[in-house]
């Protein structure tokens, strides 16, 4: 019954319904990859392979944090071009920046040490073997430059 209604439509009426078929997908897919907000803590490095200067931001927190279902931070590639801007107009351009965050402030500081010390390793090996050391790495302090929360909104502007 509800078929033969359908197939009776008038095409006009049956365009409306496929809009609004259309429209309620999208809320519906939208709404389903958003799972809400949470504190997140993070915190930045970038290297450039011109330089040997690395640099590593304080840990920091962002409160309510834009986080999808799949456990992603939304704007991650953002949080990465605040750094690289705030490096480029120090004077260090052409950073590759790494945004790495963690719902966890314990999980994120073994991230944190892991890496740090993976560079510092590196450094004292090359500085033993060829008398200098490799890389120079400097830290950022929240003063000097810290991460701004990115919103969902700003996040489809930037693509």
């Amino acid at each position: 019954m509800k078929c033969k209604k359908i197939v009776n439509m008038k095409s006009k009426d049956k365009e409306k319904m496929k809009k609004i078929l259309f429209l309620l997908s999208l809320l519906f897919c939208s709404v389903a990859s958003y799972a809400g907000r949470q504190t997140v803590h993070l915190y930045g490095f970038a290297a450039s392979f011109n330089d040997s200067i690395v640099y590593f931001t304080d840990l920091q927190t962002i409160a309510q944090a834009a986080i999808d279902r799949n456990n992603f931070l939304y704007g991650r590639e953002e949080y990465s071009n605040q750094l690289r801007d705030y490096l480029a107009a120090q004077g260090y351009p052409h950073a590759t920046c790494v945004t790495v965050w963690a719902t966890s402030r314990a999980a994120l500081e073994k991230k944190y040490q892991r890496m740090r010390s993976r560079y510092l390793m590196l450094a004292n090996r090359r500085a033993k073997k060829n008398g200098t050391a490799s890389y120079t790495i400097k830290y950022l302090t929240p003063e000097e430059f810290s991460y701004t929360p990115v919103t969902i909104e700003k996040e489809v502007q930037t693509k």
